[in-house]
């Protein structure tokens, strides 16, 4: 009887470290892709918690200079998610509104309209920096 011989033939060395080769390639590839994403994600929430952060901010100067329109110079500070912010505005031109006619007559209205100059620092807990805005707001 005839026997065959089988011969098991397993990878060579060589063919085990390429594929070793390829496969951390790819492993380092997919991480640095997934640390990149992780990082700009962190990058956005922070964006956009700012972005909240101020339009609440600016909200409330807006409300406190209609409040203080009689006086020349307001200031305010506080904080906001995260963010502190401190502010001073001075009147930079104020004026009555021109006359209008209310059916025959000409009547001058008693308001003034106000044009502030406001001067905000914001600094966040994040980034440890003072950001400083200049901005007129209107009021009457």
């Amino acid at each position: 009887m005839k026997q065959i011989k089988r011969t098991l033939r397993g990878f060579t060395l060589v063919e085990v470290l390429i594929a070793s080769v390829i496969l951390f390639s790819t492993l380092t590839v997919f991480t640095i892709i997934l640390r990149t994403a992780l990082i700009s994600n962190e990058r956005a929430i922070e964006v956009v918690e700012k972005s909240v952060a101020t339009i609440m901010i600016l909200d409330d100067i807006q409300v406190a200079l209609f409040e203080s329109s009689s006086v020349g110079k307001a200031n305010g500070e506080g904080s906001f998610i995260g963010s502190a912010y401190r502010w001073k505005a001075s009147v930079k031109e104020s004026a009555r509104p021109p006359p209008r006619y209310l059916g025959q007559q000409l009547v001058q209205a008693e308001h003034e309209i106000k044009l502030w100059t406001v001067e905000l620092e914001m600094l966040t807990e994040n980034s440890k920096s003072i950001k400083k805005f200049t901005y007129e707001e209107a009021s009457w």
